[in-house]
C-alpha cells in the first residue's frame, strides 16, 4: 500500500486541563478558540488503526497548531517541538487496533483557525520538524475521519 493520510477532524473531546471532572465538549478541527474558556485545555480523540494499513508505520502530522504543550498516544508521551513551532511530524511506529490521542494545549489568542492534525501511513521514521505537508505523485489524498 502506498503512502496516505487520514485527517483527524471530528470526534475530539475538549475540557479544561486541570479539571478532570468537567464535562467535555465535542470539537471538530480546525477550530477557533473564541467559544472556549481561557486557559490550558485537554483535547482527546479515539481512533482505530485503518484495516488497510495494519503493519504500516504511522506518523502524526501537526500543522497550524501553536500552543501544544504535550502529546500522548495510548498513555505514552510523544515529543513536541519548542514553543512557537506550529508545524511538526512525530513518528508513531505501528499503531494498535484502538488508540487514544491526547493533546495538552494553551490556545493562542486571536481568530485564526487552529488544528490540522493528520495521521500519515507508509512513512518510515519521519523526524520531528517544522515542515509543510507534501503529497508526492502516486500518493492518495488525505481521507477525513469525522
Amino acid at each position: 500500500m502506498g503512502a496516505h493520510e487520514i485527517r483527524l477532524r471530528g470526534g475530539w473531546e475538549c475540557r479544561p486541563w486541570a479539571d478532570s471532572s468537567a464535562a467535555s465538549a465535542r470539537l471538530s478541527l480546525p477550530t477557533r478558540w473564541g467559544d472556549f474558556p481561557a486557559g490550558r485545555l485537554r483535547l482527546s480523540r479515539q481512533f482505530q488503526r485503518p484495516p488497510q494499513a495494519p503493519d504500516e508505520p504511522a506518523a502524526l502530522l501537526v500543522r497550524g497548531s501553536p500552543g501544544i504543550r504535550s502529546i500522548t498516544l495510548n498513555g505514552t508521551p510523544l515529543p513536541v517541538p519548542p514553543p512557537g513551532v506550529d508545524a511538526f511530524d512525530v513518528p508513531l511506529g505501528t499503531l494498535g487496533p484502538r488508540n487514544v490521542l491526547v493533546l495538552e494545549v494553551d490556545p493562542p489568542p486571536g481568530p485564526a483557525d487552529w488544528g490540522l492534525i493528520n495521521l500519515a501511513f507508509g512513512t518510515a521514521g519521519l523526524p520531528v520538524e517544522a515542515a509543510e505537508p507534501r503529497q508526492s505523485p502516486g500518493e492518495n489524498p488525505p481521507v477525513d475521519l469525522e
